[in-house]
């Protein structure tokens, strides 16, 4: 659409640096409506280089439901199986019948939710290529992870329809089909086509098509991660489950002793609430988000955040994790691609991304197989340098200078060789503190917290000031956030003050367009590993900019090289004159 609208006004070209030079088609006569598509060209360059340097091969698409007897895609059956596309159109009970269709890439495959449908057809022997999800597609247009992508929703909200839609699961063994069943089946997949159309016609006019792009590029590696999963020893992580309940029962007692109250209950917020009163700590809650405020001034509530954190530790990696690993001793966890409103991956059930370090020595690569590990170097802070264009930050990453010793000269006026450990820990902490808008006083909780030293407001507050004057981009970048209309990542997702919750003056915005930009070019990291790695590398864990491949032990620097290159060369599509850094490991576990 935005492709041919250009060639209808302009005669234009893409230089090597990637920049576009447009020429109106009669010479010198730029129209209103010239004038407002160049405008839109410039605010959205990404999304247009995208178009412009990519001519997308039309296909045929065609939207693929399957009607399941549980709503787990690993133990389920299919029972029925439709598809609607042009002059096609059809209901079956055997996936067999459609399996070439499914395989053939000729045809884009719609599905709605295609993490459990493609996951589903493929632990069955039915590969899937060529596809895409009507979620992805609605999470990409509202730019947030939270709002409602049910198929039921999506199609009254984007098509004005109201389709009854059951649970996944609703035609279980015992069900006979019948006639109504398929019509009904038939129904919802009519609808699945008709929205990818709206879909895609709004994230067209949005200029959203290179976001849209990169994240249906990235699915098959969701698909891969829940389908593979990663073996966990059970048996030995139950050790430290009993050294975990040991340290609670340790940290009760010491918090019981403070608080001068041995039979308080300590789960209980108003009793605590009290208890904490008795001893003059008033308090306005004692939720965690209070009581962190207050950590570095009492003992007693240090240890009780610590103490709640074993007890989450206990109750979510214990027993209920043991059930949740399969036949096969592998932890498999529910993926979605969009998971945060950063555009992140999260996982689920269990949530392998939040798994305690502590646990990560008991994930293990299957007998003669290793773990290559990789992941990047301050990509954050590169990321804050690319996108503030500070001079002296990005110097620093193009010389090899480290960034925390380097912050840490410049606040402590010393010569970056002379700069001790615990001076480079507290650069480290200003560095990822001030990014996102950390305050004096977080920062001198921080620092105390980290270093046992005590620093005054008035130091925290010269820290900051040495901090900005050393990368004034930085600064001028956050001034940009806190006062544009519209933000924007390194790869072309953007968020309006007018149409997000990221109002102007948010703090927020400084995050915002730096973690998607690290998720953006994540997965086009992840997009490369899929395309070019053997099938039988097995994609199994992934945190934010870390990915875990299991592969033979006679492969492993072979899995080595090319994990490297292909996140190195991921994350250098957006980072253009930031040098991009990725660092490997070889383990038997989950450990670097």
């Amino acid at each position: 659409m935005l492709r041919e609208e250009i060639q209808k006004m302009f005669n234009f070209s893409l230089t090597q640096d990637e920049k576009i030079w447009l020429k109106p088609l009669k010479d010198g006569a730029w129209s209103k409506d010239a004038l407002r598509l160049a405008g839109e060209l410039v605010e959205h360059k990404s999304n247009v280089l995208h178009i412009l340097s990519n001519q997308i091969p039309s296909k045929q698409v065609i939207a693929v439901s399957i009607e399941t007897t549980s709503p787990h895609w690993l133990t389920c059956d299919v029972r029925l199986i439709s598809v609607s596309g042009p002059a096609m159109e059809l209901v079956v009970e055997d996936v067999k019948q459609i399996a070439s269709l499914l395989s053939d890439p000729a045809f884009l495959k719609v599905f709605h939710d295609a993490s459990f449908s493609v996951s589903c057809l493929e632990s069955k022997g039915f590969p899937v290529i060529n596809y895409t999800d009507t979620i992805v597609l609605a999470q990409v247009l509202q730019n947030h992870a939270k709002g409602s992508v049910s198929l039921q929703y999506l199609v009254n909200h984007w098509l004005g329809l109201t389709l009854d839609i059951f649970p996944r699961y609703w035609v279980s063994e015992q069900v006979k089909l019948t006639e109504d069943h398929r019509l009904f089946v038939l129904e919802k997949v009519r609808a699945i086509h008709m929205l990818y159309g709206v879909l895609l016609e709004q994230l067209s006019l949005k200029h959203l098509e290179v976001v849209l792009d990169r994240e249906r590029r990235a699915l098959p590696a969701i698909i891969e991660l829940q389908k593979n999963g990663i073996l966990f020893n059970y048996f030995g992580w139950q050790k430290e489950l009993s050294k975990i309940q040991l340290e609670i029962e340790e940290l009760s007692l010491r918090i019981h002793s403070l608080l001068e109250d041995k039979e308080l209950n300590l789960d209980a917020p108003e009793q605590l609430k009290k208890a904490l009163n008795n001893i003059g700590i008033i308090l306005e809650g004692t939720s965690d988000e209070v009581l962190v405020k207050y950590e570095a001034d009492y003992e007693v509530i240090l240890l009780l955040r610590k103490y709640r954190r074993k007890r989450k530790q206990l109750s979510t990696f214990g027993e209920k994790l043991k059930k949740m690993i399969g036949i096969d001793g592998r932890l498999r966890g529910s993926w979605s691609l969009i998971g945060t409103g950063t555009s992140r991956m999260s996982c689920i059930n269990p949530n392998l991304q939040g798994m305690p370090s502590i646990s990560k020595p008991y994930f293990h690569a299957a007998e003669n197989h290793v773990f290559i590990i990789a992941d990047y170097s301050n990509i954050e802070l590169r990321i804050l340098a690319e996108i503030s264009r500070d001079a002296a930050m990005i110097k620093a990453f193009q010389e090899g200078i480290d960034v925390h010793s380097k912050t840490a000269s410049a606040i402590f006026a010393k010569k970056l060789d002379g700069i001790t450990s615990d001076e480079r820990k507290v650069g480290k902490i200003i560095n990822f503190g001030l990014v996102y808008g950390m305050s004096k006083y977080g920062l001198q909780k921080k620092i105390q917290a980290a270093t046992g030293d005590s620093i005054t407001l008035e130091e925290a507050e010269n820290f900051r000031r040495c901090y900005f004057d050393a990368y004034p981009g930085v600064l001028d970048y956050q001034d940009r956030m806190l006062r544009e209309d519209t933000i924007s990542t390194l790869g072309g997702r953007y968020w309006s003050s007018a149409t997000s919750d990221l109002k102007k003056g948010s703090i927020s915005r400084f995050n915002y367009p730096i973690q998607s930009s690290g998720a953006e070019g994540f997965k086009e990291g992840l997009s490369l590993l899929m395309d070019q790695k053997p099938p039988h590398w097995k994609l199994v864990a992934s945190v934010h900019d870390e990915v875990v491949l299991e592969v033979p032990v006679q492969e492993s620097e072979r899995a080595e090289r090319l994990l490297k290159q292909v996140m190195t060369v991921g994350m250098e599509k957006l980072l253009k004159t930031v040098p991009v850094v990725v660092e490997v490991t070889v383990s038997c576990f989950w450990e670097k």
